[in-house]
């Protein structure tokens, strides 16, 4: 089984607790919505300008086009 590709998982350590500071939220409610994924969230929205500018995003996008590639052999 393939583990779960989440928007936390792009993130590095910490970078949660600057976009809640950041954004005026609270650790937890920043967390819960990044988890949660609504794209209309401030957080989204930010942890993914995070994940762009770091290059975790393409990184990820580059592995997930390799996946089924990998599989297929």
């Amino acid at each position: 089984m393939e583990p779960k590709k989440t928007l936390t998982s792009l993130l590095a350590r910490g970078d949660i607790g600057n976009i809640s500071i950041r954004l005026g939220l609270s650790h937890a409610a920043t967390a819960a919505a990044i988890r949660r994924g609504n794209p209309g969230h401030p957080a989204v929205r930010e942890a993914l300008k995070v994940a762009e500018a770091s290059g975790a995003l393409a990184a990820a996008q580059q592995l997930a086009r390799l996946t089924p590639i990998a599989q297929a052999a």
